[in-house]
């Protein structure tokens, strides 16, 4: 039971003059030993009785179900349960008693009618408050229904609204006076108590008034300050202007609404036009500071500077307004501004303008905790002088923090940006690793993006720059982590000899290390089969760094490009890449790389039937995948291929939830239609035709498998054909695949006339079994295309 509930109940109480002593005082008489009510008073009293005994009953149940909570009991035994369920329904049917009885006490039925004076300036609040009749005793209830009083016990949010919803009356500005003068109360269980200023007028004469929400008469100032942290502060300073009361609590310093600094990206526009700070008051003691704009405004950096000792979180979040003309000082004061209360910090713009603001102006953060930064700050996006400004500044900001537990390199608030470019140059790498010998606090380093393409040597200097802390006796046995995003990750013949293994010694120093493929539109893991190594060398132990590594790629990987035509990956990872959430693959045949040296470079174990348990069958890593890019290039033609089963057949058949099918690159249609009938699918949603470099020639032969293997396909979609030859062929191919719809762009040059004969040409042909939907020509470049769609009778 909330303290609002027995506050009524103690008020109420008070009202009935039942407070236990020796006696009652009535009149100047003391009578002992009695309580002679009148009626109402009796049936209040027994109403006030069964209402306590229904607290007592929920107040048994809810020390139940907390000593159940804290012992984490899950179930309860069935003699404790049966308990609960007694309290429970006791307290139900107390509560009900009392309903009962409050429903028989004489009531008034005047309503209000006559609005109670005021400024006008109120602010209003989203709760509702109904009209009230008060009574000549001074008890009133909700004049649409006398039991709402006790329905609202029940309601945690109706109990927790009404002491807000107090109407001020225009009779003075002193707080003080202004909850008196309003001469109702809302009491917190739906009742509404006279004031004491008030009583005496009531009691003549039943006075009806109308209630309005307002923040006036707030009993605690933090409410404000609680409110501001959920508006923006040039919405949360309209409140000063409400009236003397609420801008007192408003502006301050402990717990008003500018404690918390908000700016969105759409008003960078006002704040940018600032000249003179003291323009703008109260903004002198910010302890939150949200800022969603990626430029320095002049304003907002003063403001935040003001406020560095009692700042205590920053978070710079990216914006959609962010062309804004705005510049920040970057001239370096003659002594460090030192912020010592902020302890958490995020900076999420990719242009690093915020990083290099701070490091200039000489930001020092002497209690900074957390530190969270976009991934392009950690090596990313654009080029390298650009990235090496961002990293410069990130280093400095890292050494002005030593007192940082916790460094977050995540992707920022853009997901439309590639996660590509460069990880940490070699001289600010090495920065780095002189920073974090500077924070001998620091326990967990997230998101630290790193390529294998020559950089994993780089593991052997990042030890030993954090051993000479996470070494020490006093701080091994503290839980670390570090979490690489690995950019361009592949698997080949020669993994896990690029670099040192770290696992030993994360072991010893308690630290978890995890890896995760680096990029924002999808994940991607090459499995590399396409590179002559010569010998391919056996898979890393499961428990090595090595080892851990291929398995969380693998487990996180979306897209998968698998490359052949070159040395297999060695039996033994037969088990090892499972990819669970690999919806998305890429089969890529090294150019110049015969038939032959295609189905040797596919390893056994991508297309074994039987497995480790031939009981519970086999299941291919590519199980999950959905979409299919094939880049066969223009060498391998029908003739190369062998006739299925092959290697590669088995491949492509076990790619049992495909969906969608794009050629890239092919040698022709005919290559395209073969590739088609491997497939284990009974129906494919799409098959594209993008190539541009694909032969116009067709079989002179089409082989039955074509007609009776290949899936149905819903649409095939011909990209822009650039020669009669090459619509011919697409033609022959639709023929023998019968989709059930088809769609394709002739356009060659010449006259749009022209296009429009041949493309009746090749409805001729198709008119048995398909019908044109539609036909729409346009012009690109001066060069005449033509768009066609048909569909299956």
């Amino acid at each position: 039971m909330t303290s609002a509930v027995h506050a009524w109940l103690k008020a109420l109480r008070r009202r009935l003059g039942c407070e236990r002593r020796d006696g009652i005082r009535r009149g100047g008489a003391v009578v002992r030993g009695e309580q002679e009510h009148s009626p109402p008073r009796a049936d209040l009293q027994e109403a006030l009785d069964s209402i306590e005994s229904g607290v007592a009953r929920a107040g048994q149940a809810k020390q139940i179900i907390a000593d159940a909570i804290r012992a984490e009991d899950v179930l309860l035994p069935a003699d404790r349960l049966s308990v609960l369920q007694g309290h429970v329904r006791d307290a139900q049917t107390s509560l009900n008693t009392a309903v009962d009885q409050l429903a028989t006490l004489p009531h008034t039925d005047t309503r209000l009618t006559q609005p109670s004076d005021g400024d006008g300036k109120t602010f209003r609040c989203i709760h509702y408050a109904s009209s009230v009749t008060v009574s000549s005793d001074g008890i009133s209830t909700p004049a649409h229904q006398t039991t709402g009083a006790a329905r609202a016990l029940t309601s945690s949010r109706w109990l927790a609204c009404l002491p807000f919803c107090r109407k001020r009356a225009r009779v003075a500005k002193s707080p003080s006076a202004a909850a008196n003068g309003i001469g109702l109360f809302v009491g917190a269980a739906g009742v509404v108590e006279e004031s004491d200023s008030a009583q005496s007028n009531v009691r003549d004469a039943t006075h009806t008034r109308r209630l309005r929400p307002s923040l006036s008469g707030w009993a605690s100032p933090g409410r404000h300050g609680h409110m501001g942290s959920f508006l923006a502060t040039r919405r949360a300073a309209r409140l000063t202007r409400v009236n003397q009361e609420t801008r007192q609590k408003a502006t301050d310093r402990t717990f008003g609404v500018f404690r918390h600094f908000a700016m969105t990206d759409d008003e960078c526009g006002t704040y940018g036009k600032i000249q003179k700070l003291h323009q703008v008051k109260h903004l002198g003691m910010i302890q939150t500071a949200y800022v969603q704009f990626s430029s320095v405004v002049p304003s907002v950096a003063e403001w935040l500077e003001a406020s560095r000792a009692t700042l205590t979180r920053l978070h710079v979040a990216s914006g959609h307004y962010d062309n804004c003309y705005t510049t920040g000082d970057d001239r370096g004061p003659g002594l460090p501004l030192v912020f010592p209360r902020l302890t958490f910090m995020r900076i999420e713009p990719i242009e690093g303008k915020w990083l290099h603001h701070m490091s200039a102006r000489r930001w020092r953060f002497s209690a900074l905790r957390t530190l969270q930064v976009s991934g392009d700050s950690c090596g990313s996006i654009g080029d390298d002088e650009h990235n090496a400004k961002k990293q410069e500044a990130l280093v400095r900001v890292l050494e002005a923090s030593p007192s940082i537990e916790e460094l977050q390199c995540d992707r920022g608030s853009r997901p439309y940006i590639c996660d590509e470019g460069t990880a940490f140059g070699d001289a600010q790498w090495a920065d780095f690793i002189a920073a974090l010998g500077r924070c001998p606090h620091i326990r967990t380093i997230d998101g630290l993006v790193i390529s294998m393409d020559g950089q994993l040597g780089r593991l052997a200097d990042l030890k030993n720059g954090l051993s000479q802390h996470w070494g020490k006796p006093e701080t091994r046995g503290a839980r670390k982590q570090l979490r690489f995003l690995v950019r361009r990750p592949s698997i080949g013949p020669e993994f896990g000899r690029q670099g040192v293994d770290i696992g030993q010694w994360a072991a010893e120093v308690n630290c978890e290390v995890t890896w995760a493929p680096a990029g924002v539109l999808g994940r991607e893991l090459t499995i590399d089969c396409g590179s002559d190594a010569g010998r391919a060398h056996p898979a890393p132990v499961p428990g090595s760094m090595y080892g851990q590594m291929a398995t969380q790629l693998a487990a996180k990987a979306t897209t998968v490009r698998l490359k052949l035509g070159g040395t297999a990956l060695h039996s033994s990872w037969r088990g090892k890449l499972i990819l669970p959430k690999a919806t998305d693959l890429t089969i890529e045949i090294t150019e110049g790389a015969s038939a032959s040296d295609v189905m040797n470079s596919i390893p056994d174990w991508l297309i074994d039937t039987e497995g480790d348990d031939p009981a519970e069958g086999w299941a291919s890593p590519f199980s999950s995948v959905d979409d299919v890019d094939l880049h066969f290039g223009t060498t391998l033609s029908v003739a190369d291929l062998p006739a299925a089963p092959s290697k590669l057949s088995l491949l492509m058949g076990g790619l049992t939830d495909l969906e969608l099918v794009t050629f890239i690159s092919v040698s022709s249609l005919a290559t395209a239609c073969e590739l088609l009938s491997y497939l284990s699918v009974r129906e494919l949603t799409e098959c594209r035709i993008a190539a541009d470099d694909v032969s116009s020639e067709w079989t002179d032969v089409v082989p039955a498998a074509w007609g009776l293997r290949c899936p149905h396909i819903e649409e095939i979609r011909g990209y822009t054909l650039p020669s009669k030859n090459h619509a011919l062929s697409f033609v022959e191919a639709v023929d023998t695949l019968r989709p059930a719809k088809v769609s394709f762009v002739l356009g060659w040059g010449g006259v749009m006339h022209d296009l429009r004969d041949f493309a009746c040409e090749c409805y001729e042909q198709l008119s048995e079994d398909y019908t044109i939907t539609k036909v729409d020509s346009d012009w690109d470049e001066n060069l005449p295309s033509l768009d066609v769609e048909l569909e299956a009778k």
